[in-house]
Formats: C-alpha cells, sequence, structure tokens
C-alpha cells in the first residue's frame, strides 16, 4: 500500500477532495492511505505563526524552514520517500513522473503558501521541485492535490478500467481521438444550428472494429499534430506514423481511407 502524506495550511480541503469520487471507493482506498499534516502544530511561537517577513525587503510573507522541518521529520520514515513541492523553478510535471511515484513506497508532498518558502529547506532536504504551468495560485494546494491525483490513478484497483491508466490522452504519448455519444443526432437544438444538424462520424457506428481502431488512430495522430506537436518530439513513432503525419502536414483536410 502506497502511503502519501500532504503537508498544508489547509488540510481539511486536501481531504475534503480525496473524499469523494473514484478515489473514495472501498476498492480504491484498500491500494493506498493518504495523512493530512496541518503545518502550524509544528510552530513553536505564538498564534502557530508559521511565516514570516523576508530579508532583504521583499513584500509580502514566507514560510519558515525550520517548521517545514518540523513538519516533514515528524513523519515516521520520512527519509525513504521523496519529498516534492510544487514550484516555478522546477521541471513541467511529467506523465512519466506520475509513474515513477506510483511505483514507490509513496511521497511526501509540501503544500507551500504565500510568496513562497525558505530557500534553506532545500538545503536541508532533497526536495523535488515541480511546475503545474506558468501562471501564479494563491497557495499551492491545488497543484498539491494534482499531482496526488495523477499518482493515485495509477495504481492498479484505483480505476474501475484499467486500460485508462494507459489509453488517455497524454499517458500514451498522444492526444486522445474525438468521443460521441448518443444522440446519433442533434437538430436544431437551442437554436444553436436552427439550419444544420450535428451528426456523429459513420464510421464509428459501422461496427467494422478494424475500421473503428484506423479511425481513432489517425484521429489521435491529428489531434496531437494539431493541438500538442510538441508530444510528438518525445513519441516513439514507427513508418505508418511517420507517413500518416506527412501526408497531414501537407494536405491538413486530407481523409485517410479506413477500409
Amino acid at each position: 500500500m502506497i502511503q502519501i502524506h500532504l503537508i498544508s495550511l489547509f488540510p481539511e480541503r486536501l481531504q475534503a477532495y480525496f473524499s469523494q469520487g473514484v478515489l473514495s471507493r472501498s476498492g480504491a482506498l484498500s491500494h493506498f492511505a493518504i495523512h493530512y499534516h496541518q503545518l502550524r502544530t509544528h510552530s513553536t511561537r505564538k498564534h502557530a505563526q508559521v511565516d514570516d517577513h523576508p530579508f532583504g525587503g521583499k513584500h509580502g510573507m514566507l514560510l519558515r524552514a525550520d517548521v517545514a522541518a518540523s513538519a516533514i521529520t515528524a513523519i515516521p520514515n520520512y527519509q525513504d520517500m521523496p519529498i516534492l513541492m510544487p514550484c516555478p523553478k522546477g521541471p513541467m510535471l511529467h506523465q512519466r513522473d506520475l509513474v515513477r511515484l506510483a511505483d514507490g513506497p509513496g511521497m511526501i508532498v509540501l503544500s507551500p503558501a504565500y510568496e513562497g518558502i525558505d530557500a534553506r529547506i532545500y538545503e536541508m532536504f532533497p526536495i523535488q521541485r515541480f511546475s503545474c504551468g506558468d501562471y501564479v495560485l494563491t497557495a499551492g494546494d491545488i497543484p498539491a492535490m494534482l499531482i496526488c491525483d495523477g499518482v493515485l490513478r495509477m495504481l492498479p484497483g484505483v480505476l474501475g478500467n484499467p486500460e485508462c491508466r494507459t489509453a488517455d490522452s497524454i499517458a500514451s504519448g498522444f492526444l486522445e481521438h474525438p468521443q460521441y455519444t448518443q444522440p446519433r443526432e442533434i437538430v436544431n437544438h437551442e437554436n444553436v444550428a436552427p439550419n444544420g444538424t450535428y451528426g456523429v462520424p459513420p464510421i464509428l457506428c459501422s461496427g467494422h472494429h478494424q475500421s473503428v481502431a484506423k479511425w481513432k488512430w489517425v484521429e489521435s495522430l491529428k489531434a496531437t499534430l494539431y493541438y500538442r506537436p510538441d508530444l510528438l518530439l518525445l513519441a516513439d513513432m514507427d513508418d505508418a506514423m511517420r507517413d500518416v503525419l506527412e501526408r497531414l502536414l501537407k494536405e491538413p483536410d486530407y481523409e485517410f481511407d479506413t477500409n
């Protein structure tokens, strides 16, 4: 069973998230345990203060390294688990990182707040920083939940369909093909298309499994090329994939024969 420790000023909102959805099912809970740690309980200052003004005159407040260190070392066997923290100075979080973490014994995730944390924490512990994008949030709880959610869904027994762990967008290395459900036709809906009809691609209703599989494969490559071409630099591609991509670059509207 993988052990996850979340250190935060607001552990109750982290707990609220993980107590719902697929991660709250009994079958999933048998594969992991999440422990929530309130950072303020490790403060020795008046009113459980955990932050202070930075030296050098920068605006805002910083989390104290000594308080964060006390919270980390209070976790049993903390030396045996990676310590992670969302930070714009870290590399962009990637699916391969989640796979690696899911194969381990667990992890400690420190959720920063205010203007960040005293830099000495990185001298005290081998903290692995990661970034979830080039934007700023009010606290680190959302990216902390993000990395934990991504790791937990990789565990056997957590998802109802285990194929979802590798077949979803990004996990496979490519974006997923477009998907459709009932009704097969949407006609004049809410005046969105007063003179038109939105239909499902006929191939998906044909019952020809090989043709459907080829359509999905081509559409996956097409979506990756058009929306996330950067993923192609990391993809393991064969000659057939290269041929499709080359044709799409020459003729973006080309329709491939799926027979």
